[in-house]
């Protein structure tokens, strides 16, 4: 059965895209959206159904449906129903939670809500024709159940409940962690590292449901991802570079890299891209390489739904006319992976680069202190002291996001108070 973070994966990979079913032939509407992530996880669908009806029509389906009342609030991948009649639409609106509400605001997808827009200079508006992309949104909700945009400046109308696809708790084996999205572009909650360069890649994504294996034929990792970068004008990229020691993230998955040799395909798939052990004539791949690989390709399939198989893990080869991926054994590839799924994997935390969390790390250069997050710097130069807690050449410690989260408000996201550094030190050790 599906996970939770399975259908919120998938639900990112289609932001900013035009989405499109085929029983709902009436353009990226925002009950289309809903509707792809219903049909693409379960044997039901929302056909000819206007957003003001999903619960109803949730509830012949067998979903769970819970109406809003006092205490209640949508959890991650709950498909929230609103009721825009107050504002002049009689069809209604629908998203999904992509985080736990907390009763005060909901962070979601949805989709048509650009507002007027007309590229075919037709003079009328585009929502009403061909509809509109995938947004990330966050909605102010207040007391009497409205929604409004952050600030309150357009009121978007009034919850009327939610409804969840069957799930069930993610499988063991493995990390399981959740995507991350880099200014947009998300990946692997496994990675170690983004490529900040940019990248040959658009955004005409269909339904992931394969994932394509590819070697660099090079041993050298920084010349490897050189000839992605749109600035060397190749016009080829990958969406992630395994190494035996680190996971690049390259492409986001959200968009479509340019790997296969076959537009279709890299419309469809994820490329990942391996570093060489050897040379030519062999170009074998290292165990740490495996390893590594495989665990992402886990971690794929589990948040996609993609069966883990030969059918839907392939060579670039059996795509294009190649010798690409070189020596690599994806018989063993694919065994490794399904160990993975399996639980049969061991993983000892000292051998890791990452904690099970996103991680922070906290750094000073004598009285200078920064929170560093997805690249970017928070100055943190208002503490007390700082210096104090790097004695004896200590640079740095790290801590998890759910921790620092707990520890910092939301009026302080540009810095750290005293109150937070002394709360973050006196729970983690100090790590030379």
């Amino acid at each position: 059965m599906t996970t939770v973070n399975e259908i919120i994966a998938y639900a990112k990979s289609l932001t900013n895209q035009l989405v499109s079913v085929k029983t709902n032939p009436y353009g990226s509407q925002c009950i289309v959206l809903i509707d792809d992530i219903v049909q693409h996880f379960t044997d039901k669908n929302l056909a000819y159904t206007n957003a003001i009806d999903c619960l109803e029509k949730a509830k012949q389906n067998g979903f769970t449906v819970e109406y809003d009342g006092i205490g209640k609030a949508p959890k991650k991948s709950a498909i929230y129903v609103v009721d825009t009649r107050s504002e002049g639409n009689p069809y209604g609106h629908i998203g999904i939670a992509t985080e736990d509400s907390d009763g005060t605001e909901i962070f979601g997808l949805e989709a048509n809500i650009d507002g007027f827009t007309d590229n075919n200079h037709d003079g009328v508006n585009d929502q009403y024709q061909i509809g509109g992309p995938v947004r990330a949104v966050r909605r102010d909700w207040y007391a009497d159940g409205t929604l409004y945009n952050v600030g309150g400046t357009y009121k978007l109308g009034k919850m009327v409940g939610w409804f969840y696809l069957p799930t069930t708790e993610e499988k063991k084996g493995g990390r399981t962690l959740e995507p991350k999205n880099v200014n947009g572009d998300i990946f692997s909650g496994l990675i170690t590292d983004v490529d900040p360069n940019v990248m040959n890649a658009d955004s005409n994504r269909t339904t992931i449901d394969r994932i394509v294996i590819h070697h660099n034929a090079g041993t050298d990792d920084d010349n490897s991802r050189r000839t992605w970068y749109v600035s060397t004008g190749v016009g080829t990229s990958a969406h992630y570079q395994v190494t035996p020691t680190k996971l690049w993230g390259c492409v986001g998955e959200n968009s479509v890299a340019y790997h296969a040799g076959d537009y279709s395909m890299n419309q469809r798939s994820i490329g990942i891209e391996h570093l060489n052990e050897t040379g030519a004539p062999t170009w074998t791949i290292a165990e740490d390489t495996y390893k590594r690989s495989a665990e992402l390709i886990a971690d794929i399939c589990r948040r996609y739904g993609i069966p883990c198989d030969r059918s839907h893990i392939i060579k670039h080869s059996e795509v294009y006319p190649t010798a690409c991926p070189g020596g690599i054994d994806i018989d063993k590839l694919v065994r490794i992976a399904n160990d993975f799924l399996n639980g049969k994997v061991e993983i000892k935390k000292e051998n890791l680069n990452q904690e099970e969390e996103d991680m922070f790390t906290i750094s000073a250069e004598g009285r200078g202190i920064a929170l560093m997050t997805g690249g970017v710097f928070y100055a943190l130069l208002d503490a007390k002291d700082p210096a104090t807690l790097w004695n004896g050449g200590v640079k740095h410690f790290q801590v998890s996001q759910k921790t620092f989260d707990n520890f910092q408000t939301k009026s302080n996201l540009d810095r750290l108070d005293d109150e937070t550094v002394a709360k973050l030190v006196g729970k983690y050790q100090v790590q030379k």
